[in-house]
Formats: structure tokens, C-alpha cells, sequence
């Protein structure tokens, strides 16, 4: 038995006890043998695939929000080493536009400045103005800015949102974590000059499963011609199913589960 089948076999006993329920031998032995095969039928997939073998994590890059960044922002760089100009980019803009509800001009996106970790200056004593914006997309003739702030392990810091929100009122600000949570007031509020940022109005909450994943997944079928390209965006989106609980591993275990519930 797999060592899941010992923890769902423990949690089973457990269950029963705390229940004073009785089951035979048999009914213990038929849930570990419907057990067992649920986990050779992932076992076999994973196998086929190769879903458990994925650079990023060997690398254990999974939790380094900078690394995040840095990939993201290459693909979204019009002048990337992936040689697809703007096709990324452009599919980004327009997921924003329909998240946001705002207008952004194609000819503003043929070419791009996309950086990771922009400064915007030192943070004030106030904590109004200042800090560093994890990925930045400012069109090179000019438009409408778009800031990302990346969080997926990392809490908020003091007046976070309101300070970039500072550095440009026109700016459309991303807060970007794995689920879509609210960022904190910590983050969002300055109650000395009682400035309260609100979420879909100042600021807006995109998340790794929602928006990440499908578009990362066009990014994929874009680069159908470009193997290497397609197949590390494939290992990045495998990375972001397994921090996101949606991998297979993840289908395994609810599955589980459910046959024990």
C-alpha cells in the first residue's frame, strides 16, 4: 500500500473510532482495495505524462515569488527570448480588459517595457509614495500602465496598494495570489489620511486559478509550433495546477474522499 493508503487508512480508524462505529475486516480491506486502485490510475497517468517530473519545483522555485515574476514578465515581455512579440501580451490585455472593464488601445501594446521589481522610489515615512512594483507593463507609447503585485507566499506590507496606487491614478493595479483572497487592510488602508482602497474600483483581486492558468494555457496553444517554448510553459502550468490544488494528485485525493465519505 502506497503511503496515501496508510494516511487515509489512519484517518479512517480514527473516523471510526470517534464514531464507536464497527466495521468488519472486509469493508476495511474493499475501501483500501478501491483505494489502491484509484492511486494506480493516477500512478499510470503521471507515469504516461511524466506529470510528476517538473523543473521548476527539482529547482524548488515553486514558493519564490520573484521567480513567479520573472517568468511572467518574460512572457509578457513584447521582446522576449521567446521571439512571439506581443501574441502573449495582447491575450494578457485582453483578459485585464474584460476583468476590469477598461479600455486599452491595441496600438499601445505593439511593444511594451515589462520589468520585475520597478522602483518607484524609496518608501516614505508617511508610507504614501515608494516601494517596488513586482511586474510592471508600461506601453512605450505611451497608454495605460499595468502594475502586478505577486503574492503567493509573502504577506502584505504597510500601505502597499495605497502607495503604488500613489504613483498613478490612471495605473491599473493587479493583486494577484493563487485563490483571488482580498489583500489585507494592512495593505489596502492608511488610516492616518483615512484613505480605504476598494477592491474592483482602485484595485483588482486576479488570481493564479481563475486567470493565470486559462491564459497560460492560450500562451501554450500560441506556441504549438515552438516546442521547447510550449513545453516549459506546459511545466510552468504544471507547477501552478500543483500550487493551486487542481494537479492530478490533488483529483486523486478528492477522489479518495469521496469513496470514504
Amino acid at each position: 500500500m502506497r503511503t496515501i493508503g496508510f494516511r487515509l487508512l489512519r484517518q479512517l480508524c480514527i473516523a471510526t473510532n470517534a464514531h464507536q462505529m464497527s466495521h468488519s475486516p472486509s469493508t476495511v480491506i474493499e475501501l483500501l482495495s478501491i483505494v489502491s486502485g484509484i492511486e494506480r490510475k493516477h500512478e499510470l497517468v503521471a507515469d504516461v505524462t511524466g506529470e510528476d517530473f517538473n523543473i521548476f519545483r527539482i529547482l524548488g522555485l515553486e514558493n519564490r515569488e520573484n521567480k513567479h515574476s520573472a517568468f511572467l514578465c518574460e512572457l509578457l515581455n513584447s521582446k522576449g527570448s521567446h521571439g512571439m512579440k506581443s501574441r502573449f501580451l495582447r491575450t494578457f490585455v485582453g483578459m485585464v480588459s474584460k476583468i476590469t472593464g477598461s479600455d486599452f488601445p491595441e496600438t499601445a501594446w505593439d511593444e511594451v517595457l515589462a520589468v520585475t521589481e520597478k522602483h518607484l522610489g524609496y518608501v516614505s515615512e508617511n508610507y504614501l509614495t515608494g516601494g517596488k512594483i513586482d511586474i510592471a507593463l508600461i506601453p512605450s507609447k505611451g497608454g495605460r500602465r499595468i502594475f502586478i503585485e505577486n503574492k503567493i507566499g509573502a504577506g502584505d506590507q504597510q500601505c502597499q496598494l495605497v502607495r503604488y496606487r500613489n504613483d498613478g491614478i490612471d495605473t491599473c493595479l493587479l493583486y494577484l495570489t493563487l485563490d483571488g483572497k482580498d489583500a489585507s487592510p494592512f495593505s489596502r488602508e492608511h488610516p492616518e489620511k483615512a484613505i480605504s482602497l476598494k477592491s474592483g474600483i482602485d484595485y483588482f483581486c486576479i488570481s493564479y486559478h481563475r486567470h493565470i492558468l486559462p491564459w497560460l494555457e492560450e500562451c501554450k496553444k500560441e506556441s504549438a509550433d515552438r516546442p521547447l517554448l510550449r513545453e516549459t510553459i506546459a511545466q510552468y502550468i504544471n507547477l501552478v495546477r500543483h500550487l493551486t490544488q487542481t494537479s492530478m494528485s490533488h483529483q486523486m485525493e478528492t477522489e479518495i474522499d469521496a469513496v470514504l465519505l
